[in-house]
């Protein structure tokens, strides 16, 4: 399975057919914002898979990406070979805060 994602809004732009929602730059500083880059380690697998479904959900992807067999797979398999379990949820903004058990992170510019 693929999906073309385009690199920034000009090459979007450029592409024939149906408006893609998102780029692929969007969705990297979102999700940045969640997670920052170099600190992956900080987060559980199911922190990085909210805030996946978090991103994707806000930038209207379409549910068969989302909740499809090849992106909860690959979190299957990376919670497996962590020892962690993984639920499949639609996270709120309520997860993101301290009280949802999100990690509090100093020193984040």
């Amino acid at each position: 399975m693929a999906m073309v994602i385009p690199k920034n809004p000009a090459i979007a732009a450029k592409m024939p057919g149906n408006a893609i929602a998102y780029v692929h730059s969007l969705k990297t500083r979102l999700l940045t914002e969640l997670i920052p880059n170099g600190r992956e380690a900080e987060f559980t697998v199911q922190q990085i898979f909210d805030a996946h479904m978090w991103v994707l959900e806000s930038l209207r992807v379409d549910r068969s990406v989302t909740v499809g067999d090849r992106l909860l797979g690959d979190f299957r398999l990376l919670a497996r070979s962590r020892g962690e379990r993984l639920e499949l949820r639609m996270p709120t903004a309520a997860t993101f805060t301290r009280q949802g058990g999100w990690p509090v992170l100093v020193g984040v510019q």
